[in-house]
């Protein structure tokens, strides 16, 4: 990940450096960033209280992405799990380029896995505040089971393996002019002209 971070740094012809975006009122720092390239990590990106928002003002900032240390996910990590599902939708929408490590395949992401004791504990408060009984049909609402999350799941492992293929990065090629050098990157991380 370092090499393939230098080559793009190399071939962007900026400065390399940290970078804050200013998003609704707060502001998201970023310490290793060069011209629309952006190296981070999931524990910036989703450990953190970050939204589509956040995602959004990424996306129009950069164009380059890598990301490291993507762990294996369950309902467990519910909020994490969501907050990666977001970000890779907004990426995806976005054409950003991802570069990512990961503890596995894409495919491998995401285990089902049992909800977390915060979540177990914050369901049996929502289940009775809206006064639901045991062992209703209301109580086998997605919203309790984890199912929306593990359709999302199965979305995000297809985008992944898409974002990854030739053809992802062939849609987006990227002029842009740093300096007096105009830069064409495409493929799997580059190809300057």
């Amino acid at each position: 990940m370092d090499r393939t971070y230098e080559d793009l740094v190399s071939r962007a012809n900026a400065v390399e450096g940290p970078r804050t975006l200013n998003v609704m009122n707060r502001s998201v720092y970023f310490p290793k960033t060069c011209g629309r390239i952006l190296d981070t990590s999931f524990h910036d990106l989703c450990m953190k209280p970050l939204g589509a928002i956040d995602y959004l003002a990424l996306c129009e900032e950069f164009d380059i992405i890598v990301l490291r240390d993507v762990p294996r996910m369950s309902l467990e990590q519910r909020s994490e799990a969501r907050r990666f599902i977001t970000m890779i939708d907004t990426f995806y929408d976005h054409k950003i380029q991802l570069i990512c490590s990961a503890e596995s395949k894409p495919e491998e992401l995401f285990a089902i896995g049992n909800l977390s004791e915060w979540d177990r504990h914050h369901k049996r408060i929502l289940i009775g505040d809206l006064d639901i009984e045991k062992g209703s049909e209301d109580e086998k609402a997605s919203l309790f089971t984890g199912e929306e999350e593990l359709f999302a799941f199965d979305r995000v492992r297809s985008r992944l393996t898409e974002m990854k293929s030739e053809e992802y990065w062939n849609e987006k090629e990227m002029y842009k002019t740093s300096g007096n050098r105009t830069i064409k990157v495409s493929k799997r991380y580059g190809q300057s002209s």
